[in-house]
């Protein structure tokens, strides 16, 4: 799957892959970039908060595609505030 994420400090838009596995009870992930959107999902897996804990694999999976495409959307929105200044 490819991955869009937008570098705040040097104001561009970085292009990767990524894949995801999912087994029954373990997701794997491997990108071609470190840094990335999942730093508040692990977090939130540090410190036990929400759902994430208490569910399988599956929620996790979806969890980081839910991150992925709302990374998307805010990636839309700054592309739309750097049109609007032009």
């Amino acid at each position: 799957m490819k991955m869009l994420r937008y570098v705040d400090k040097k104001d561009e838009i970085i292009n990767e892959q990524i894949c995801l596995l999912l087994t029954h009870s373990c997701v794997i992930s491997f990108q071609e970039i470190k840094g990335d959107i999942f730093d508040p999902i692990r977090e939130r897996i540090r410190k036990g908060k929400g759902r994430i804990r208490k569910r399988g694999a599956d929620y996790l999976t979806y969890t980081l595609i839910d991150a992925i495409v709302y990374h998307y959307v805010f990636l839309l929105e700054k592309l739309g505030e750097k049109i609007e200044a032009i």
